[in-house]
């Protein structure tokens, strides 16, 4: 789909799957890479994230002929529930990365 959109100049802005080549490209990314965004918080969600960070690269998938902005994004937020938490894990922190693929300028 990516080089179907790309042919027929359509903009292209979607979540990668997080195969072994996203995995790959998100360790080649240096500490100093990832900067700090400030997303407004969701009021729906009560865990809020308390720290946001962002990065790119490029990315060409397997059998495309174009390559692309793939965009790295990390979120860290405090547990919220400290009835679920052991003693040992008061303060701990949960991260997870989401990948994004596009041809957008930045």
């Amino acid at each position: 789909m990516p080089d179907h959109c790309e042919d027929n100049g359509y903009g292209l802005a979607i979540t990668a799957d997080k195969d072994e080549a996203v995995r790959a490209a998100l360790t080649l990314v240096n500490e100093p890479d990832w900067q700090r965004i400030n997303v407004p918080p969701d009021t729906s969600d009560e865990e809020q994230y308390i720290r946001e960070w962002a990065c790119e690269s490029v990315h060409t998938m397997n059998e495309s002929e174009h390559s692309y902005r793939i965009i790295f994004l990390h979120k860290e937020r405090r547990q919220g529930d400290l009835i679920r938490l052991l003693p040992g894990d008061l303060g701990r922190v949960w991260s997870r990365e989401f990948a994004f693929l596009t041809d957008r300028e930045p």
